[in-house]
């Protein structure tokens, strides 16, 4: 019993880890979403920056997701799934990338899709934390 307890630690410390990269990263684009809007970056500049990040979240995103359910945590494993289906929905369609030419007329869909983001990944830090707390507690 002593060892399933410590893999839950584990499992939630790593997801808290992970869930702190990811929100760092959406700060960092809503930063960048920033810059562009008040003329400090172009275009260009603003999708090479975004775009070299896209893949490395969905995967940290999916790989962490499929870890949760190969572990039965189903509860946290279906909370993850509508992120992980967007992501997938984005990647499927050829949405995932921002295009310099359109990031103008897309930029508001952009800041609420991380601003989206942005309240999930806390909402789950916050649930991640409170669980390994109360497994460490009990």
């Amino acid at each position: 019993m002593a060892g399933e307890e410590a893999g839950l630690d584990y499992i939630y410390l790593s997801s808290i880890i992970i869930a702190g990269a990811l929100l760092v990263l959406v700060v960092y684009e809503l930063l960048l979403l920033s810059d562009l809007e008040s003329d400090i970056l172009n275009n260009i500049d603003f999708c090479r920056r975004i775009n070299k990040y896209v893949f490395p979240e969905y995967c940290v995103h999916w790989a962490h997701t499929v870890v949760l359910l190969l572990f039965g945590k189903w509860i946290m494993f279906l909370f993850n799934v509508p992120l992980a289906a967007w992501h997938a929905y984005k990647w499927h369609n050829k949405r995932a990338r921002l295009d310099a030419t359109k990031i103008m007329m897309t930029m508001s869909r952009v800041g609420n899709e991380l601003l989206i983001k942005l309240a999930f990944l806390m909402f789950m830090f916050f649930l991640y934390l409170f669980v390994l707390l109360y497994y460490l507690v009990e």
